[in-house]
């Protein structure tokens, strides 16, 4: 499976702005890294960032997404998560 061209740029910590080539055409969405709980498992380091994006972009188009990314929602709508991005990140 090909996999959507992604631009992800760090500004400040846990926070990232993405563009990712979407269905649509191009997108760009913020993704906030601010969960303590969940954070602390993964980190907020643009690895993290860019493996975050994958799984989500794996699930869902692009131009699906919001604006801003919260990993609070994203752990919300999958419990599972934590060991596929860590998974992603690490493979």
């Amino acid at each position: 499976m090909n996999r959507p061209h992604v631009d992800i740029e760090q500004h400040g910590p846990g926070r990232y702005a993405v563009q990712a080539s979407s269905f649509a055409g191009p997108v760009r969405f913020d993704l906030v890294l601010a969960d303590e709980v969940g954070m602390h498992w993964l980190g907020t380091d643009p690895a993290t960032a860019r493996a975050i994006v994958v799984f989500l972009l794996d699930r869902q188009d692009a131009a699906d997404l919001p604006t801003e990314v919260d990993i609070n929602a994203v752990f919300a709508a999958y419990p599972d998560a934590v060991g596929e991005i860590r998974a992603l990140r690490d493979g």
